[in-house]
Formats: structure tokens, sequence, C-alpha cells
């Protein structure tokens, strides 16, 4: 019986409660969290970007954070690296390279955390997979060759090497 991938509609910035990069100082693995977790939603909102990150490399312990500003509309904002999400395979908040990352046939191949690395998986394993009905959803959004039954095989192997990281 051939796989099946059931759509959820998740978008990406969901996979974005923590982040996997390399330290600007040591290279090795650090994590971008939010550091304060807010659960008042009416008052803060749920956007990704209303909400502080904080860079933590428990290897050399350098750390840092987002800049609060306050937004056009009153709202309290922070200040992230402006980066181009489509062809870089680096953190939306600074900017930095993404550890989960592998070369693949001329692109690279990234995840942000191993739960996005893990629903990558699933969905690239999938022979069956449910069209994206929402426009940002994360398969709606991923490139053609990681879609691309002819590359499934070679994927699966590249994620395994991640997942040894």
């Amino acid at each position: 019986m051939k796989e099946r991938f059931l759509n959820g509609n998740k978008m990406l910035f969901r996979f974005t409660d923590q982040v996997l990069v390399e330290c600007p100082e040591c290279n090795n693995v650090a994590k971008i969290v939010i550091p304060e977790k807010i659960d008042n939603s009416e008052e803060y909102g749920d956007c990704w970007n209303s909400l502080k990150r904080r860079l933590v490399c428990t290897g050399c312990g350098y750390m840092k954070e987002t800049k609060a500003k306050r937004g056009p509309f009153s709202d309290w904002k922070y200040e992230y690296q402006e980066v181009n999400i489509s062809e870089e395979a680096v953190d939306w908040f600074f900017g930095l390279p993404l550890y989960l990352q592998a070369p693949f046939k001329g692109n690279t191949f990234w995840a942000f955390n191993y739960e996005h690395l893990n629903y990558l998986e699933v969905y690239i394993r999938a022979e069956l997979r449910d069209p994206a009905p929402y426009y940002l959803s994360v398969e709606s959004t991923l490139p053609k060759w990681i879609k691309l039954s002819k590359n499934r095989e070679d994927l699966l192997k590249i994620i395994n090497k991640i997942k040894l990281k």
C-alpha cells in the first residue's frame, strides 16, 4: 500500500518556535528560541514576528536578542535580519546559516529544526499527497525539486544524514 501524506495546512512559521543555526562565534549548533512565550493571544496576537527571539549557544555561551521597536500601528514588533527566505538556508531572525542543511543537486535542502525535518520527511516519503489547498502551507511553498518523485530516494538519504548531526 502506498504511503499517503495528509495536508495539515501547516504554515512554515509554525516551525520557528525553536530554530537550529550555526553559532556565529564557534560554529557549533545554537538555538533561536522565544524567551517568554505569551499566552494572551488577544493582546499580543499570534503572529510569529510579534515575539522576541533569543539566540543561545550552549557550546560557547554566545547570546543575542532581537530588539523591540514600535510598528506603524503602535504594536510592538521586533527587528529581524532581512533575508530572502526563498533562496538562502538562513534563519529569519538573525540571518545565520541553518544547522540542518545539506547540498542537493545544486540546491540546498534545509529545515528549521527536527520537527520541521520530520514533517518534510513524511511529505517526501509519501507517494500519494493531498493537494495543498492553502497557498501559504508548507507543501504549497516547497520548490519543485523537493516535490519530484525522481528525487525521493536521494532526498530521504540526505534527511538521514542530516538527522545524524
